[in-house]
């Protein structure tokens, strides 16, 4: 699997997913690199005002510093930094609901 994004000479290859598991914990499942993250929030700030509100236009998410919560596997700490988009345009119904956002993912082990 291979994203493309506008711009870029590259192709972007798949690294692995993110997600949120059945008790709610932000999952990365790095399925290419064989790692895992299990997260919590250690830290975070708001994304800067001039941050693009992303293509449904409801603002930037913060930018976070995440450790391992447990059970995490070659990963022990990420950022998020640099989002566009992805908050909550306020979900009215019950069920599953998602926010399209772009950011960077710094991931170390």
């Amino acid at each position: 699997m291979m994203t493309v994004v506008e711009g870029l000479r590259k192709s972007i290859p798949y690294l692995g997913r993110h997600f949120f598991n059945a008790a709610g914990v932000p999952t990365f499942d790095l399925d290419k690199a064989s790692q895992l993250f299990v997260a919590k929030k250690i830290d975070g700030i708001k994304a800067p005002a001039s941050a693009p509100a992303g293509p449904e236009g409801t603002g930037a998410v913060d930018w976070l510093y995440l450790g391992d919560a447990g059970d995490s596997q070659g990963v022990s700490l990420v950022y998020r930094v640099l989002t566009a988009g992805g908050a909550s345009h306020g979900c009215k119904a019950k069920g599953t609901d998602s926010t399209s956002y772009t950011t960077l993912y710094w991931f170390y082990g």
